[in-house]
């Protein structure tokens, strides 16, 4: 894993003066992950899915909200996305276009439950076009000296060419419609529409999508960057995000507002019985969810499926974040299963543990009455989530004995039920921020 901070220590005065550098930290952060969340989709359902809203493309709106169809999830009988869903339907349903980013394929458009939706594919085609009309080679020396340094070899040019193809094209767009706020789920890979968006001053909101510690070298820096590049406020879960000071914080704290989380709320009050399910588990004494991360993926299940040898009286539910036939073709023991009916905030509540490396699930399953025992590969669960040890729900396991242990003390499952550093409690706290951020009302 590239450490940003320690590349922006040894190199801080070439890569200040390098605007590039403001969004290209964010590729190169991420450079150990960037084909592991990729899946085949059929070329005809691809072209199908370019259409898929189209109609909604051609009259403006005062808001703007991008987001991905994998945070969907069934809420009577309709698919709501848990990030911004919640968000639409108090800022003004009619008035917000909902651009989705589709993992291999929308939902159908009569299941979801915003309706004014485009699909994302339509602007990446345009994208495509465009960088092979427009492709210039860029060579920048400081990105040289420690690509070759520290062996990344990365190809930055080309991602230059999609950073301003993209940047050109929203541009144009927002020139068109005139939003006056755009919500992001995720900003550090959408920085193109941060960029286009400030020069026309049009306010930038992002909506946090997982754990910001100390750490997230999205949101902190050694450098001075970019405003250009940041977004003007971010929506969090909680106030731990206004405490942490390490390096430069970029996003002022005053900046910052805790939402809580939808999703948790209604999970809390809402419980599935999935009888076949409980038929499964009633043979184990101790049940463990296992969130995976595409990061790590090989590592965690080859880990969980050594301590299943061992604890044959606990059963493993692996939870992907999107489940594909890949999954299916591992060869796993009997008391290793795989349960793609449910989502991850569904099976959790019927477990003893929930386990991860550094997944924000680690943050969300306390919420719920579950331990964590985290798993400290590559050193992430210790990086990236040792602030939630503090929290007394939460164990780190550097070894398979460690975890075993872990797994044989005894929890009480007590569930959090009042607001905590991580997680502010009542999503009324969105609709109170709203009427003050809002530059509409």
């Amino acid at each position: 894993m590239v450490d940003i901070f320690d590349i922006e220590k040894k190199y801080k005065k070439d890569l200040e003066s390098l605007e590039e550098w403001n969004y290209l930290r964010n590729i190169y952060r991420s450079i150990d992950t960037q084909n592991k969340n990729t899946y085949k989709i059929n070329k005809i359902d691809a072209i199908k899915s370019i259409f898929y809203g189209f109609k909604n493309w051609f009259r403006s709106y005062d808001y703007l909200v991008f987001s991905y169809s994998s945070e969907r999830r069934l809420i009577k009988n309709k698919f709501f996305d848990i990030r911004v869903d919640s968000l639409i339907d108090i800022i003004n349903n009619n008035n917000t276009l909902l651009i989705e980013n589709p993992d291999i394929l929308h939902k159908k458009k009569k299941l979801m439950h915003t309706k004014v939706l485009v699909s994302r594919r339509l602007i990446d085609i345009f994208t495509i076009i465009l960088v092979k009309l427009t492709k210039k080679n860029y060579s920048y020396n400081i990105l040289d000296i420690f690509n070759k340094k520290d062996d990344l070899n990365l190809d930055y040019s080309s991602y230059i060419n999609r950073f301003n193809a993209q940047y050109k094209i929203h541009k144009l767009w927002f020139k068109l419609i005139k939003p006056k706020v755009i919500y992001l789920d995720c900003f550090y890979d959408k920085q193109y529409i941060i960029k286009a968006a400030k020069e026309l001053d049009i306010e930038i909101i992002d909506v946090q999508h997982g754990l910001i510690g100390k750490n997230h070298s999205a949101y902190f820096s050694r450098l001075n960057l970019s405003s250009f590049y940041l977004p003007d406020k971010l929506f969090s879960f909680g106030i731990s995000e206004k405490k942490n000071t390490m390096y430069n914080g970029l996003i002022k704290k005053e900046n910052i507002f805790p939402i809580g989380s939808f999703y948790l709320d209604y999970k809390k009050r809402n419980r599935i019985e999935d009888k076949s399910l409980i038929r499964i588990l009633s043979n184990y004494n101790k049940i463990v969810g296992v969130t995976l991360q595409w990061t790590v993926e090989d590592k965690l299940i080859d880990f969980i499926i050594n301590i299943a040898r061992i604890e044959l009286d606990t059963i493993f539910i692996l939870i992907p974040r999107t489940y594909t036939n890949k999954y299916t073709k591992i060869q796993l023991p009997k008391n290793v299963i795989l349960y793609p009916t449910l989502d991850f905030y569904t099976l959790i509540t019927y477990c003893t543990f929930h386990t991860t490396v550094n997944s924000t699930c680690a943050l969300e399953a306390p919420i719920l009455g579950i331990d964590n025992i985290l798993i400290d590969i590559d050193n992430l669960a210790t990086l990236f989530l040792k602030e939630l040890v503090s929290e007394k729900n939460t164990t780190i396991a550097l070894t398979e004995k460690d975890f075993i242990k872990a797994l044989n003390t005894n929890t009480n499952k007590n569930e959090i039920t009042s607001d905590n550093n991580f997680i502010k409690f009542s999503t009324e706290n969105l609709r109170n921020i709203l009427n003050y951020s809002d530059p509409t009302n």
